[in-house]
């Protein structure tokens, strides 16, 4: 008969902590993105190496303003290539992102709007 180790369970356990943070975060950005509703012109400014389990994910930084005042962001998506995200994202060039009306400093690039009933 089978009997697990403490290494196994111990190896389940943080597998399942994993799924249930990603769970979480996969959750939270749901939720945000669907208070992005106000279309705003944003400039890329430049491109950030963010790490994602120690690979390289490249970003781009973007600013927009709003009622006389600017704000950052960050794009959802990136890419594994420096090159991909150089031509999705060229530095001065623009990009339509959305607002959270109520917290202006919230943007998503892709605008989500919830079921109407």
């Amino acid at each position: 008969m089978f009997e697990p180790s403490s290494e196994f369970a111990l190896l389940l356990i943080v597998l399942l902590l994993m799924i249930i943070g990603a769970a979480i975060t996969v959750i939270r950005f749901e939720l945000h993105s669907k208070k992005c509703t106000l279309p705003v012109t944003a400039q890329i400014e430049k491109l950030k190496n963010v790490l994602y389990y120690d690979d390289p994910y490249f970003k781009a930084v973007y600013s927009y303003s709003y009622n006389g005042k600017t704000y950052k962001g960050l794009t959802e998506y990136g890419y594994t290539n420096d090159d991909e995200a150089k031509k999705k994202y060229p530095i001065g060039s623009s990009i339509t992102v959305y607002i959270n009306p109520k917290n202006l400093k919230r943007s998503c690039e892709i605008p989500r709007r919830r079921k109407q009933n």
